[in-house]
C-alpha cells in the first residue's frame, strides 16, 4: 500500500479519460473568472493517520465549466482524537437553483461540527433528524442574511459517513446517513461490477420520496432520511461521493477506479481520477475515499 512520503512513480494526474471522453471533455476550458468571490473549479485533500488513509477531491463539472458557473459540490473531512471518531461528508447542491454552492458549504461545515462536537459516545440513530434540522436552519439563516428572503434560492443534498473507534483494529462499523441521492460504495476486489453500494445512491432517494418528483434536499425538502450501518473489514476501500461519481461506479469507469484506487494516489492524482473524462458525464464530481488499516 502506497504511504505517505513514497516516492515510488505514478501516472501523470491529466488527462485521466476511460473509454471516449467526448468532445464537451475536449474542448469545453475553464470558462470566464467570476464576478465576485466564489468557490475554486476544483480542491483536493490527503490525511494519511493510524493506518488510514484519506483522499477527497471536489472537481467543478464541464457544464458548470462551460456556463462559466460555480462548481455546486463541497466536502468535508474530519477527526475527533476524544471520540476516536472520523467524520466525511458530501454534499450536492442542487443544480436547477444559482446560489446551491452556499447551501452545499453551509450544510456540510454544520454537520461536520455536530458530528465532531457530539459527546464522545457513539452517534445515535435519533441523533440525526435533529443534526440535519439544524443544517437547515443554518442554509435558511444565510439565505435571508445574505438575499433577504426565504424562497428556495439554493438547496443541496447531503451524505455523511461516520467511522468509531479508529484507532482500534478492525473490523468497524460505518454509520451511513444521507438525504438525496449521493452514495456510499465499498470496493470489491478481483470482481465486476468492482463497486457494492452501501448506501444512497439514486434508488434509495427515489424510494424515500412516495408521491414527489423533487429530489430530497437541505433546507425545504422533506426531511426522511436513510441511515443505515455496514461492517467493513481490514483493507477495505469505502467511497462517500456525489451522484456525479457514483452514476460512474457501475460500468468501466468503476472498473478502473477500482484499479486506480487499490491503494491511494497522490491528492491531485485522485483530483484528476474523479474528474474523469467520460461522454455525456458533465455534472460536478466529488468523492471522499477512506482506505482502512
Amino acid at each position: 500500500m502506497t504511504v505517505a512520503g513514497d516516492t515510488s512513480p505514478e501516472s501523470p494526474p491529466e488527462p485521466f479519460v476511460v473509454g471516449d471522453p467526448g468532445r464537451a471533455y475536449r474542448e469545453v476550458n475553464g470558462g470566464k473568472p467570476f464576478s465576485c468571490v466564489s468557490v475554486p473549479d476544483t480542491v483536493c485533500d490527503a490525511f494519511d493517520f493510524s493506518g488510514w488513509h484519506v483522499r477527497a477531491a471536489s472537481v467543478r463539472g464541464l457544464a458548470h465549466r462551460h456556463y462559466s458557473t460555480a462548481r455546486q459540490d463541497h466536502y468535508e473531512v474530519g477527526f475527533c482524537p476524544d471520540a476516536d471518531r472520523l467524520v466525511a461528508v458530501v454534499c450536492d447542491g442542487v443544480g436547477s437553483l444559482d446560489h446551491s454552492h452556499i447551501a452545499a458549504s453551509v450544510v456540510s461545515r454544520k454537520l461536520l461540527r455536530q458530528t465532531l462536537d457530539t459527546t464522545a459516545t457513539p452517534v445515535t440513530a435519533d441523533e440525526w433528524t435533529p443534526m440535519f434540522e439544524r443544517a437547515a436552519g443554518a442554509v435558511r439563516k444565510v439565505r435571508w442574511n445574505r438575499f433577504g428572503q426565504n424562497e428556495s434560492l439554493m438547496a443541496t443534498t447531503a451524505t455523511i459517513a461516520v467511522v468509531e473507534g479508529v484507532s482500534r483494529p478492525g473490523p468497524w462499523t460505518f454509520t451511513l446517513c444521507g438525504l438525496g441521492d449521493s452514495s456510499i460504495w465499498s470496493r470489491v476486489g478481483g470482481l465486476t461490477p468492482a463497486w457494492r453500494l452501501l448506501a444512497g445512491g439514486k434508488d434509495a432517494s427515489n424510494d424515500a420520496l412516495i408521491s414527489s418528483n423533487r429530489t430530497r434536499s437541505v433546507p425545504d425538502g422533506p426531511m426522511i432520511l436513510t441511515v443505515e450501518q455496514a461492517t467493513v473489514e481490514p483493507g477495505a476501500t469505502v467511497v462517500v461521493c456525489s451522484d456525479g461519481v457514483g452514476d460512474l461506479l457501475d460500468d468501466e469507469v468503476g472498473n478502473r477506479l477500482a484499479l486506480e484506487w487499490a491503494d491511494p494516489p497522490r491528492a491531485v492524482n485522485f483530483a484528476a481520477q474523479v474528474g474523469v473524462g467520460r461522454m455525456t458525464f458533465t455534472d460536478d464530481r466529488t468523492a471522499v475515499a477512506l482506505w482502512t488499516p
